[in-house]
């Protein structure tokens, strides 16, 4: 128990400047007197460094080379005082030179205290608001805990709901909260080395889209004037970029209706803004990266463009999609075989890991009525529990 209660507590001791103080003094006095009662048999060189170190980790790095030149002086004194027959010059190279590794070693070790602050910062906090995460909460309340067990006291909680950044919503509006929401993902985005425009006039969204000409879209549905979902169509009438909605309604209805006018996927707030980015990368790449190849797919006279999502069927043209592409083009690289949803998931967003199952069949019935529009009914046909396959056959 004793044991456990000094290594539970043995950062706030060394934090106390005093004890550390203290403690390295006594430490470095008595190394110095076993090198001195031991002479040349032992080295103990290394040892004159674990003071420094303590200080430098626990306190600041101004603490441990106060240390380092203590611990030096004192080596060097317990060489040429208490020691006899000792070269004087090689003993001053030999504390120069252990001073030079020992103000390194302090050096070092302040950097990797301060990249480990930083990841604890990171793991503990959240990037979007810049409070502590779950991690934190369960870690702080393990803390209070265990105080509470110790000291025999009540413990309090206080919830506070900032769901939707509420308070700010209510107090300035909906346009205050969702521009700090914006501000935050452009300064992340430009952190990135992306060039980020956010819409000031919303009575005039598609000219100043006219004016950016943006290769990728983020859009909540809650918006001035117009829904996203408005916005979306518009879009889509005259670009088949990519559009990403952003949007705490998360509801089944409103993720169908995006997909359906268009969006490519959904992020529901709050989110962690690496998720973001990576959804960013993956859809740009998805979209640009490839953007000059041009070859066909046939299958029983149906004909599909990969450069330009169109499909050709009996001189009829539809276009399709970026999504509707993907899938139409994933089944007909596998003419006749099942393709599970599993498989089409990956194929669409690389991963299956954010998108759920409403999602693939709203893309799919979707491609299914346009195909219909040019006489191809039935041409995906649904294995029931497996995934999809093309008509293979009349």
């Amino acid at each position: 128990m004793i044991l456990q209660h000094l290594l539970n507590n043995r950062r706030s001791f060394y934090k106390n400047k005093f004890f550390t103080a203290v403690v390295a003094i006594f430490e470095i006095s008595v190394i110095a007197y076993i090198d001195y009662f031991f002479g040349s048999n032992i080295n103990l060189f290394v040892l004159y460094l674990i003071p420094c170190v303590l200080a430098t980790w626990y306190i600041q790095i101004r603490y441990g080379l106060f240390f380092v030149v203590f611990a030096v002086f004192i080596s060097y004194l317990s060489d040429i005082i208490l020691k006899t027959n000792t070269n004087i010059l090689y003993t001053s190279i030999n504390a120069v030179a252990r001073m030079s590794v020992f103000i390194v070693a302090v050096i070092i070790v302040d950097k990797i205290k301060k990249l480990t602050n930083e990841l604890e910062r990171l793991t503990l906090t959240d990037p979007l608001t810049h409070i502590g995460n779950k991690r934190a909460a369960f870690a702080r309340g393990d803390e209070e805990i265990q105080k509470m067990k110790r000291s025999k006291l009540p413990l309090s909680i206080l919830f506070i709901d900032l769901d939707n950044f509420k308070s700010v919503n209510d107090t300035f509006g909906h346009e205050a909260g969702d521009e700090v929401i914006a501000k935050t993902i452009r300064q992340h985005l430009q952190s990135w080395n992306y060039e980020v425009f956010a819409v000031a006039d919303f009575n005039s969204v598609m000219e100043e889209f006219a004016r950016v000409k943006p290769h990728l879209v983020l859009m909540d549905i809650r918006l001035p004037f117009h829904n996203g979902f408005y916005w979306c169509t518009e879009i889509r009438k005259v670009s088949k970029l990519p559009i990403i909605f952003v949007s705490s309604m998360n509801d089944n209805m409103n993720l169908v209706m995006a997909i359906n006018m268009g969006g490519d996927d959904f992020i529901t707030k709050p989110f962690d803004l690496n998720v973001l980015t990576v959804k960013i990368q993956a859809m740009l790449r998805r979209t640009y990266e490839f953007a000059g190849e041009s070859h066909m797919l046939e299958h029983q006279g149906v004909w599909l463009n990969l450069s330009d999502g169109t499909l050709t069927y009996e001189e009829q043209i539809l276009e399709l999609s970026k999504n509707e592409r993907k899938i139409l083009q994933t089944l007909l690289e596998n003419p006749g075989a099942i393709v599970t949803r599993e498989n089409l998931m990956m194929a669409l967003w690389e991963s299956d890991v954010y998108v759920d199952e409403n999602t693939l069949s709203v893309n799919v019935n979707r491609l299914r009525r346009k195909l219909e529009t040019i006489g191809l009914a039935d041409f995906i046909l649904t294995r029931k529990g497996i995934g999809y396959q093309i008509k293979n056959g009349s």
